[in-house]
């Protein structure tokens, strides 16, 4: 993307003129008004830029046929009869519910963030990104359509209580609706994703090679020492303990107990920073990263099987004379966005499709 190096994040900073940068004492954990050095504990202080929502916002809605395709958008969306994308999740249609989130220019936002390591300068940068959901598939993830609130760069991730502090009142105050280029907007926060060293992160959770580390259940794992990794494997032999899911009670009395002074338990080590905005919660909101966990390795695999010189004398062994000939051919396909019928595991099927695309032409070719 464009933080590729220290040139397109800076050239990014020029482009916003309402970002602000705020100073803090990393080992304080306080703000601090532009200084630095720390006066009470005199360590060096570090910044971090913010750009606030609404002022994103406002450029956004400028741009000509933005706010009329949000609109029709959502027109289709409430007469289609095909299942697509976030709309028809269980989280999206709690929010048309409660907080009538279709109607307007309401909108639901998705939160992203992952580190950059720039390793000759020592240093990594942490964007936080927002995605606009009611935005047009096509048009979601385009530049001028992402919202970035959040810019660290620094040696390591600070507290991120004390960096996501602005965030959370501005989410809090967006939640309760606000004018932009004069019209009504709400804007909610509907879920996070994150890979695993993230999550960990922002979780307050043990890091992801940890034991009970999964934010959906409360399974113990495995961890594999000559691989050095935890796995979830599943117990055919006693399925009744698989994946015990976490459940809100559970979860809210080790959050009072951290309160309280005693620790956490069930892989839970803090309280989310996130949680403190009044209709989140983090626990529930964060989406498995199957991507990671799961269709990574898989297509790893596959990708061997299929391409690889050192696997040529297996049957699935595709030779480089047909392999140019099948990517021409996978190059005009297109994979479908929307489905007729609800899907138990969107991530999985579309997978399938394709994994079977490369199987048909492979077979035709």
């Amino acid at each position: 993307m464009f933080f590729t190096n220290k040139y397109f994040y800076k050239k990014y900073l020029k482009s916003i003129s309402h970002h602000t940068q705020l100073y803090f004492c990393p080992v304080c954990n306080m703000f601090k008004n532009k200084v630095k050095k720390c006066s009470v504990c005199e360590n060096n202080c570090e910044f971090f830029y913010y750009n606030p929502i609404k002022e994103s916002l406002n450029d956004m809605f400028k741009m000509e046929g933005l706010k009329e395709s949000i609109l029709k958008n959502k027109e289709e969306i409430k007469s289609s009869r095909f299942i697509s994308g976030i709309f028809n999740s269980d989280s999206y249609q709690d929010l048309v519910r409660k907080f009538k989130i279709q109607d307007g220019l309401n909108l639901s936002l998705t939160l992203c963030s992952d580190g950059i390591s720039f390793y000759n300068l020592g240093r990594s940068i942490w964007p936080i990104f927002l995605s606009i959901n009611e935005i047009p598939i096509t048009k979601r993830f385009e530049f001028q359509n992402i919202l970035i609130p959040i810019i660290f760069f620094g040696k390591s991730l600070p507290s991120l209580e004390l960096i996501l502090q602005p965030l959370i009142t501005e989410l809090n105050n967006l939640f309760v609706g606000t004018i932009i280029q004069g019209e009504y907007v709400k804007c909610i926060l509907n879920g996070c994703i994150y890979d695993l060293p993230a999550k960990a992160k922002f979780m307050f959770m043990k890091s992801y090679n940890g034991f009970q580390s999964c934010c959906q259940c409360k399974d113990m794992g495995t961890y594999l020492n000559q691989q050095k990794k935890m796995i979830f494997p599943f117990d055919f032999k006693n399925e009744q303990q698989n994946n015990t899911p976490r459940n809100q009670l559970e979860t809210e009395a080790v959050y009072q107990n951290i309160r309280s002074g005693l620790g956490g338990g069930n892989g839970i080590l803090g309280i989310p920073p996130l949680n403190k905005i009044v209709y989140f919660n983090s626990m529930e909101s964060c989406i498995t990263d199957s991507m990671h966990c799961v269709f990574i390795n898989i297509s790893k695999m596959m990708m061997k099987l299929l391409f690889d010189s050192k696997c040529s004398t297996k049957s699935s062994y595709i030779h480089p004379i047909n392999q140019k000939s099948l990517s021409n051919i996978l190059q005009r396909q297109r994979l479908p966005d929307s489905f007729l019928r609800k899907l138990g595991f969107v991530r999985f099927e579309i997978f399938c499709i394709f994994l079977f695309l490369i199987l048909h032409n492979l077979f035709n070719t």
